[in-house]
């Protein structure tokens, strides 16, 4: 296991439900918009999008444009170092 994967999993044994419901999300289903989150977990999109950015500020998930639409942003689970 890589340490990126290694600070993942820690991070996520501590997370708020919300947040482990997001990771899951995007560990199941890949890259996914906020909106997509919020239809996969059932969360608002007001906390969605704060838990996206505390998993983003931890490393846990990348945020990138989205080359189909400019007005969204994929959200990834984060890519381990080498």
């Amino acid at each position: 296991m890589t340490d990126q994967a290694l600070i993942a999993d820690d991070y996520v044994i501590d997370a708020t439900p919300t947040e482990k419901l997001l990771y899951v999300a995007l560990r199941q289903h890949g890259p996914c918009t906020q909106n997509e989150l919020v239809e996969l977990t059932g969360t608002a999109p007001r906390t969605a999008r704060l838990r996206l950015r505390e998993l983003v500020e931890a490393g846990v998930v990348e945020k990138r444009p989205n080359i189909h639409d400019a007005r969204q942003s994929l959200y990834s689970l984060a890519t381990p170092s080498p």
